[in-house]
């Protein structure tokens, strides 16, 4: 098995993610899209992993004065508005502008530096509640037959008394469908890494073009 890919840190660019599972989400799937995170890249950002949400949060401001290009990935978790108006409200503690709701195809803004830029994405698709595994259920193979079995069970499992909350219906249903793989429960960055998953639907890419806008794009 090969490693995950080496990240190495720029002083010009920075995301910040919840945890592992996001950070290596992250590098898998844009590095399925040509980036190479195995070498020094101007644009490409230190993914930090801060370990939760509210480690995200606290970390915001002192990024804000830090870096060039700064990206803020959050679970939407229960309720969208609700994340959006706390980071909302620390970004304009610090004078940034912020719109009232989050962009659809992700937000990017003007930072507290000049020309300095900062994008928010809110996990799964800056709309809806869910997080990280509902962003990732939208990269299984349309074609796969387990799929819907994987998602039937975790159903039914509900219905039987298993105690995860309603929220969490959609990790529930991507972990069951992990735990049926060639290399059954391989953390997500890893099944993208080993194309378990695919990294063109239509919420994939909008990411996607979310990150080249904030990052890479002059």
């Amino acid at each position: 098995m090969s490693a995950l890919p080496k990240i190495l840190p720029t002083s010009a660019a920075r995301l910040l993610v919840e945890g592992s599972d996001d950070q290596f989400s992250i590098i898998e799937f844009t590095q399925r899209h040509g980036f190479d995170w195995k070498l020094p890249s101007q644009g490409l950002p230190f993914v930090h992993a801060c370990g939760s949400d509210e480690q995200v949060l606290a970390d915001i401001p002192a990024a804000v004065n830090s870096y060039a290009r700064l990206g803020i990935i959050l679970d939407a978790d229960d309720d969208p508005k609700v994340r959006w108006q706390r980071v909302r409200t620390i970004l304009e503690g610090k004078q940034i502008v912020v719109p009232d709701s989050p962009d659809g195809i992700g937000t990017v803004i003007a930072g507290a530096r000049p020309g300095s830029r900062i994008g928010i994405w809110l996990m799964p698709d800056n709309r809806l509640a869910g997080r990280l595994e509902d962003f990732l259920t939208t990269l299984v193979p349309v074609e796969d037959k387990v799929w819907p079995h994987a998602k039937n069970s975790a159903v039914q499992a509900q219905s039987l008394g298993a105690p995860f909350k309603p929220i969490h219906l959609g990790k529930a249903q991507f972990r069951t469908w992990l735990a049926w793989q060639q290399e059954p429960g391989l953390p997500p960055g890893r099944a993208i890494h080993r194309r378990f998953l695919t990294h063109d639907s239509p919420v994939g890419l909008q990411f996607l073009a979310w990150f080249r806008r904030l990052f890479i794009e002059p």
